[in-house]
């Protein structure tokens, strides 16, 4: 029975922490220590903060499992890596902009956003966020590289802010489209 009540308090905990960041935007990127201060044996497996070092490394382990899957995958077309691009700006997503960057924009990813298994990927803040977009140029660079400008129109409760641009780089890689760089 103790196993059950601390399974759902778990779920109850991770549902709260999901709503606030993604419902919210909330910011709970902390520090691993500074959720948990572990300085316990772990010889106690029904000690409950060993049990979320268990489910923190177990965590980790999928994140990492899920990485090296999205490294292997790609887009065949430049509009979709556009559309990724675009969709992580929506959603405050940025695994999207990972699964579609170059091997050199992922590492430049990983230097500014920390790696995946250490903090959450989310980007922006719950204002402003992302109304519209559009593509306002497309121009071709040589055979496998195109810059890509976009014009990105934002909204507050308080109305329509003033538009961002962002300039891609995308070139192919193999058989795969990719963002090379960011402006």
């Amino acid at each position: 029975m103790k196993g059950i009540v601390r399974t759902v308090v778990l779920i109850s905990i991770t549902m709260v922490l999901i709503i606030m960041n993604y419902g919210y935007g909330i910011n709970l990127n902390y520090q691993e220590e500074e959720i948990m201060d572990l300085n316990l044996q772990a010889s106690d497996p029904y000690n409950e903060p060993y049990m979320l070092q268990i489910d923190l490394q177990q965590s980790k382990g999928q994140i990492s499992f899920f990485q090296q899957a999205i490294d292997q995958l790609g887009t065949t077309s430049i509009d979709k890596v556009v559309e990724l691009w675009v969709e992580a700006e929506r959603t405050r997503n940025g695994v999207y902009q990972y699964g579609v960057a170059s091997p050199e924009q992922k590492a430049k990813l990983i230097n500014e956003r920390g790696e995946p298994t250490d903090k959450f990927w989310i980007i922006g803040g719950s204002s402003p966020w992302l109304t519209d977009y559009e593509e306002i140029n497309r121009k071709k660079l040589d055979e496998e590289t195109f810059e890509v400008q976009l014009k990105y129109y934002w909204g507050t409760s308080a109305g329509a802010t003033e538009p961002t641009f962002t300039t891609l780089i995308v070139g192919k890689f193999n058989e795969f489209w990719k963002v090379k760089e960011v402006r």
